[in-house]
């Protein structure tokens, strides 16, 4: 029963650790964006032009909010899964 527990407190522990770093992440990659090259703004423009409801972003305010946020991880995830598949 201990050793059990041992393993349901370490997997909880690697489970939230994993999810704290790719929340990390995901700050950072839009710092890096809205401080980057191109503007929220125009990303915005960019993601709403796609006329997918996976990238719908809302209206263009140049916030990055929630909306913005989904859109642009729904939008690099689908990159990279091209990536992924295609071999590039």
């Amino acid at each position: 029963m201990k050793t059990l527990s041992t393993i349901l407190v370490s997997l909880f522990f690697v489970i939230a650790g994993g999810l704290y770093l790719e929340a990390r992440t995901e700050i950072a990659a839009l710092e890096q964006l809205v401080a980057g090259q191109r503007p929220v703004r125009e990303w915005q423009v960019f993601l709403n032009a796609q006329e997918c409801p996976r990238y719908e972003c809302g209206r263009v305010d140049d916030n990055p909010g929630r909306k913005f946020q989904e859109a642009y991880r729904n939008w690099r995830n689908d990159q990279c899964a091209i990536v992924y598949f295609e071999g590039e």
